[in-house]
């Protein structure tokens, strides 16, 4: 475009000919390298004042080349950030990053755990433009450690294992990085020694600014990708297929739907049952490892496809046609439906990051369905930018947690066709608990606790094993438990043992029918101390467990039960008046003296009345209990009661487990060693198993690790030594 022709002719009246330099230059002001376009001070070459050119020229009594090597505008892998002093915020300038060997982009450049800067020793300083303090060595510099090698003692640990705080010390208990003979011991080695560690693949998709980290176990793991594109060609995110569990996701960027996360399940749920019937939907919110808001689902769907073919039918709902698809020639069809799990993340009020990790139904209840969960979790998703590190943690074993469960349930009448599944709500309770490494009690309360209610023998003053009482004491006898849901027999005969809890009419032999649904209410002045109304309290707490209190740094799991909105005391319509009791409810239980406080629901769902009317808005029940983290199900299908409460008992019994890690895992990165002959069982104990039954399992959001069946930890052999790796974001966004 400079007036002369790129060949010898003139081209009247564009240009004449002659040009002996026909390749345009762009335009560099500062002579750095940098193209004025995409130089963000063209002017000055050393924007940072860094001693670096943002370029990748050198420009002469000013600064040596250079930041942007390649002049296209980006920070890539091995460049440093123009406008950045300290690309990575490692602790290490940019300018010094090529004389220590290290990578000015990447903050852990072997992927140890440990910042570059503190593997070299160096001192703390304050914020440096966007980088926030940087907190320094621990010990000052006088152990150092090798920053370009991950394990600097050749002793098969990890630096960052060897140190688990990464702060740059030995502290007292950890092993030395620099000390070969201190990682021999055989249960550290089997879990943390680089060579047994659970291998990585990372898949990205740079423009989307998504990328989800899976387990390589062996090497056709998640072979099959797909980048996935809108419609006007541009990248917005990846799925990715694994032959050998049948397992496929798929994540993409898109536009925010409502105003939380909530509202984004709630609408992209009804996508999903487009492409397939959505039945058994559960959920929880969160907040993912890097602090945004997210919600959590589970759905079970009807099909026959394979699962590539499934997750093309849900690309294209939520794309379009031509987003991209997997070759389906080899997809062998599910027998049974297909099983998701979903996570929703609110990034920003313009960005919203959607997973689905799917599977066949009947590979649900096996490895492939840990792979499921895991990849759906939050701990598998992060932004293009972010890199991981490695963590060992050693943990001595303790004896097992107390846990009391207190089911909150309606006793309305309005619950008489909801019996049965109450029933089979306790049935699926007792079962699981057998085999948990916790120590559990149950108790109840009923909607009918907040006011004495009518007829004869009706009493709230007072728990006990009769129909008449409101509530029901402390029991680790599931036998007990399940008389409390036992409903009478044909004709309004009450049942041969009158613990039932009742379904407030007289027709079924129940006559202490109470005014309102008030599951909350009624659970918030059995936990109020002092007593209410001359109730009877299960507060405060008692150092040894008894009948009436909860125990004294314990863990409590409320279970609500019903299938209407609590109304007490907040009127339909009253917006004020239902945030306000919403607000109160969540001060009171989060002001308890226990260790924790855990909520669950199996109610009625959002969008649906089941039957009955006087539902609040936002619905307190629900509000409440998302407030909390915690998992809500259906209380409408039979079939899927067992299956929601073990998802909310697995929840509760991970959570209250001692065991909790160092940082936040990626679930599916995780492993577990323990001493020989520790546990109550014969458990494979180098490579203690994944599962339920007899092993382990976890919650990446509380990072505790729980231990099931003949893999718990011997109570009698506290103090014997777990070891698990796992691996962990480093934020890098």
């Amino acid at each position: 475009g400079d007036g002369l022709c790129d060949g010898p002719n003139d081209v009247p009246p564009v240009c004449v000919g002659g040009d002996a330099d026909p390749v345009p230059v762009a335009p560099d002001a500062d002579e750095d390298g940098l193209p004025d376009a995409v130089d963000a001070n063209p002017e000055d070459a050393d924007s940072d004042g860094d001693g670096l050119c943002d370029g990748g020229l050198d420009v002469p009594g000013v600064c040596l080349a250079g930041e942007d090597l390649d002049g296209d505008g980006f920070v890539d892998s091995g460049e440093s950030d123009p406008l950045q002093p300290d690309s990575d915020c490692d602790g290490i300038d940019d300018i010094d990053e090529a004389a220590a060997g290290t990578n000015p982009s990447n903050a852990d450049t072997d992927g140890d755990g440990i910042l570059d800067g503190i593997e070299r020793g160096n001192g703390p300083r304050g914020p440096l433009g966007d980088c926030p303090a940087f907190v320094g060595d621990g010990d000052d510099g006088d152990t150092t450690t090798d920053a370009t090698d991950p394990d600097s003692d050749g002793d098969g640990i990890p630096d960052g294992a060897e140190d688990p705080n990464q702060n740059g010390s030995v502290d007292p208990g950890e092993l030395d990085p620099n000390d070969a003979s201190d990682g021999s011991d055989p249960t550290v080695q089997a879990a943390c020694a680089l060579q047994n560690l659970v291998p990585l693949l990372a898949r990205t998709a740079l423009e989307a600014d998504v990328q989800v980290v899976v387990p390589r176990r062996d090497v056709d793991a998640f072979a099959d990708d797909v980048s996935l594109r809108d419609a006007s060609g541009a990248t917005v995110g990846i799925a990715g297929h694994d032959r050998t569990h049948r397992v496929a996701f798929i994540a993409v960027n898109r536009d925010p739907i409502g105003l939380t996360a909530l509202d984004d399940e709630a609408q992209l749920q009804d996508l999903l049952d487009g492409t397939g019937n959505i039945t058994n939907a559960l959920t929880r919110t969160f907040t993912t490892w890097d602090g945004f808001e997210a919600v959590h689902a589970s759905y079970t769907q009807t099909g026959s496809v394979g699962a590539k073919g499934r997750a093309n039918a849900i690309i294209g709902a939520l794309l379009g046609a031509g987003s991209g698809a997997f070759d389906v020639a080899d997809d062998p069809a599910a027998t049974a439906g297909f099983h998701i799990e979903a996570e929703y993340v609110r990034r920003s009020d313009q960005t919203t990051i959607v997973l689905l990790a799917i599977t066949p139904s009947e590979l649900f209840a096996g490895p492939s369905g840990f792979l499921t969960k895991d990849l759906a979790d939050g701990s598998a998703l992060g932004q293009a930018a972010d890199s991981t590190g490695i963590q060992c943690d050693r943990l001595p074993s303790e004896g097992f947690a107390q846990l009391d469960v207190l089911w909150a349930v309606d006793n309305s009448a309005s619950m008489a066709n909801e019996q049965a599944a109450v029933a089979t709500a306790a049935d699926a309770m007792a079962e699981r608990l057998n085999g948990a490494g916790v120590e559990f009690r149950t108790a109840a309360v009923t909607s009918g606790f907040y006011a004495p209610p009518a007829g004869a023998g009706c009493t709230n003053s007072a728990c006990g094993e009769s129909t008449g009482n409101q509530c029901r004491a402390f029991t680790d006898d599931l036998s007990i438990m399940a008389n409390w849901f036992t409903a009478p027999g044909p004709g309004g005969v009450p049942a041969a043992d009158p613990a039932w809890l009742g379904a407030g009419n007289a027709a079924n032999g129940f006559d202490c029918n109470v005014a309102k649904e008030a599951i909350i209410r009624g659970a918030q002045l059995i936990l109020s101390d002092p007593p209410v109304n001359g109730a009877v309290s299960f507060f405060p707490p008692q150092a040894a467990p008894d009948t009436l209190h909860v125990q004294a740094g314990g863990h409590v799991l409320l279970l609500f039960v019903g299938d209407v909105d609590d109304q007490v005391p907040a009127p339909a319509g009253d917006a004020a008046a239902i945030a306000a009791t919403i607000q109160g409810y969540e001060d009171f239980f989060r002001a308890l003296p226990l260790a924790s406080v855990q909520m669950g629901g199996l109610l009625c769902p959002i969008g649906e009345t089941c039957g009955e009317n006087n539902f609040r808005d936002p619905r307190i029940d629900h509000a409440l209990i998302n407030r909390f983290g915690g998992i809500i199900g259906s209380i409408q299908d039979l079939d899927t009661i067992a299956d929601n409460v073990n998802a909310i008992l697995d929840n509760a019994i991970v959570n209250v487990s001692p065991y909790v890690l160092e940082k936040d895992p990626i679930t599916a990165t995780v492993k577990v060693a323990m001493d020989a002959g520790s546990t109550l069982g014969a458990c494979a104990t180098n490579d203690v198993p994944r599962s339920r039954e007899h092993g382990f399992d976890l919650d990446p959001t509380t990072r505790t690790v729980a231990f099931f069946g003949d893999c718990r930890p011997d109570p009698a052999q506290t103090g014997s030594l777990i070891a698990i790796s796992y691996r962990t974001w480093i934020d890098q966004s």
